[in-house]
């Protein structure tokens, strides 16, 4: 009755406990869902520039521009441009300076002797003038050989590429030939022979048509052939003849020329080796 009475008399104060009772209730709730909520310390205490750093991680972590393929292609292709033109360069030099030389000592042999027979005193001037002579037949002989050499390089480059049925194979055979004057020079008719075999080919029916590899391997089996007896049989016969060293001293030669200075060693180990035996 007291309670009633009191709720009678004041009820603002019972209305202001009710709402404060309604008022915890319901702030329970709130404080359970945030103490279930992750605490976001971590993410606040972070510093301001770390994702930044994140991604400019990620960023410097992919390729960069000097690193796409696009560029390693572009690299290595000039790169192999770059090689075979300074090898193009190189043959092209040696086509063009072997034959002028050739030509420049054949005609002005007279005056280089005489010029250098100046330095010679006048009282060994005689013993040297005759060493020199013997060298000289040497080298001479040594160039009648390697023409002969070539001339027959040719007749066998000719008659294999045309048993193989490739066009112009003659005139193709006799051109290789005077290019092997210089050794391995000749190889530039391979492919030479290769290509117009495969486009002799290409225009034939497909039933009178070779096979790849037969055009590929033909020429250059005759070229190999070829090469082979000239290394083996006519260098040390003929060359040996002509320059007075037997074939095992040439192909010693040949081969210490060619370890030493290339092909430059290969074309003047010959008369070097002669000259060398005419001197000691």
């Amino acid at each position: 009755v007291r309670s009633w009475k009191e709720r009678m008399i004041h009820p603002s104060a019972a209305r202001s406990g009710g709402e404060a009772a309604t008022a915890e209730a319901e702030s329970q709730p709130v404080a359970t869902e945030a103490s279930a909520a992750p605490p976001s310390n971590a993410s606040s205490n972070a510093p301001p520039n770390a994702s930044s750093n994140a991604s400019s991680n990620a960023s410097s972590n992919g390729p960069s521009l000097l690193e796409s393929p696009m560029l390693e292609v572009v690299g290595s292709g000039s790169a192999r441009v770059y090689s075979i033109a300074m090898t193009l360069l190189q043959l092209g030099l040696v086509a063009f300076l072997i034959p002028f030389y050739f030509y420049y000592f054949s005609v002005y042999w007279p005056n280089i002797v005489e010029f250098f027979a100046s330095f010679v005193p006048d009282d060994r001037r005689d013993s040297v003038g005759a060493i020199v002579s013997e060298m000289v037949r040497a080298v001479a002989g040594f160039v009648r050989g390697r023409i002969v050499i070539c001339t027959v390089m040719g007749v066998m480059f000719a008659i294999g590429w045309q048993i193989c049925g490739v066009p112009y194979g003659i005139a193709l055979g006799i051109v290789t030939g005077i290019l092997s004057i210089v050794p391995y020079l000749g190889g530039i008719g391979v492919p030479a022979a290769i290509g117009l075999l495969a486009v002799d080919q290409f225009g034939l029916d497909e039933t009178q048509r070779m096979s790849l590899l037969a055009i590929a391997l033909w020429p250059t089996a005759v070229f190999v052939i070829v090469q082979t007896i000239e290394g083996y049989v006519l260098t040390p016969i003929i060359a040996g003849k002509a320059t007075n060293l037997d074939p095992v001293t040439i192909v010693v030669a040949i081969l210490a020329g060619g370890s030493i200075a290339g092909v430059y060693g290969m074309l003047l180990a010959i008369p070097a080796a002669a000259c060398g035996k005419i001197a000691a």
